[in-house]
């Protein structure tokens, strides 16, 4: 069982290796410098060489390898954890931009922010997949965002708000089968403003 002492001793031999391996120093050159290392005992309070107390030599190269290996992953695992504070920052930023560019009715800011986090949130440029038509006329099945006007926005909101988690591929939740046309189709309406096709 490793007591006080020891836990010190290895954090400090650490503490150099991390601070020689930053200067580009190799593990024969780490090695050797630890072995030029002086420190205060702390039992009898005399200046002596900071070697393993254990075997009364030098560290070994093993040893210095073992300590960089640990001192990696504690920088992988720093980084990692500093990368998903600064991700939820930056979702949270642009969460507050989006909300505050739809209370001003600025929907260019607000399509230009929904794209700033679906690039954020790793989803790219992506394009929404619908069978739609206006006034009966079909249109092609591949709608990028961008190209969407307010109204159009709406109408798909309004939609999927309407079907819910519940529509299935028989088309909009709570309409009568009878009445909808094969796949998930959603009127649009369309660019000059006019009003949707028939329901």
């Amino acid at each position: 069982m490793k007591t006080h002492l020891d836990t010190a001793l290895i954090d400090r031999r650490r503490e150099l290796v991390s601070r020689y391996k930053s200067r580009g120093m190799t593990v024969r050159e780490i090695t050797d410098q630890l072995a030029s290392v002086k420190h205060i005992d702390p039992v009898t309070g005399e200046e002596e060489p900071f070697w393993n107390p254990e075997t009364g030599e030098p560290w070994t190269r093993g040893t210095v390898q073992n300590d960089i290996n640990y001192i990696r992953q504690q920088w992988r695992e720093r980084a990692s954890e500093n990368a998903d504070e600064i991700f939820g920052e930056q979702l949270a930023d642009l969460n507050e931009a989006i909300r505050a560019a739809w209370e001003q009715g600025d929907i260019g800011l607000v399509m230009r922010g929904l794209k700033d986090r679906r690039e954020l949130l790793g989803l790219g440029s992506k394009t929404l997949k619908l069978e739609h038509s206006i006034d009966g006329e079909d249109l092609p099945p591949l709608l990028s965002m961008e190209a969407l006007n307010i109204d159009q926005l709406a109408t798909i909101v309004e939609a999927y708000r309407i079907a819910g988690p519940a529509a299935d591929s028989s088309g909009v939740a709570g309409a009568p089968s009878s009445e909808q046309p094969t796949g998930d189709i959603i009127e649009v309406s369309g660019g000059s403003g006019a009003g949707a096709g028939p329901a």
